[in-house]
């Protein structure tokens, strides 16, 4: 991977960056508990992924490396603070084994 170039992830690159990370978790134990069909796995996780980046869009703090072949996604602490992470989450499908929805969930975690 030498001399592959790093470079911020252009708008217009958002689907290519949050495919990658699909990519790169489709076996991943976490993500496979809680979307254990292929199906249901890529049909949910991709909102996941980019609500949970959401703030790095937006902040332009997202990153690839090459044609791809790896993304960062460089999120702040402080959107836990001030709320804003769970607001990102509304109306992103929730894994059955929580039972409500991503924002609900992840508000409850920033509040507590």
């Amino acid at each position: 991977m030498a001399g592959l170039e790093i470079a911020a992830v252009a708008d217009a690159e958002r689907e290519r960056a949050v495919a990658t990370l699909v990519s790169a978790f489709e076996a991943d134990p976490v993500e496979r508990w809680l979307y254990p069909g292929e199906d249901e796995y890529r049909a949910h996780f991709p909102a996941f992924v980019t609500a949970f980046g959401g703030a790095a869009f937006r902040d332009g703090t997202v990153w690839r490396m090459g044609d791809f072949e790896a993304t960062s996604f460089d999120g702040s602490n402080r959107i836990w603070m001030a709320g804003e992470y769970a607001n990102q989450f509304q109306g992103v499908n929730t894994p059955p084994v929580f039972g409500r929805n991503w924002g609900t969930w992840i508000g409850a975690i920033a509040a507590s």
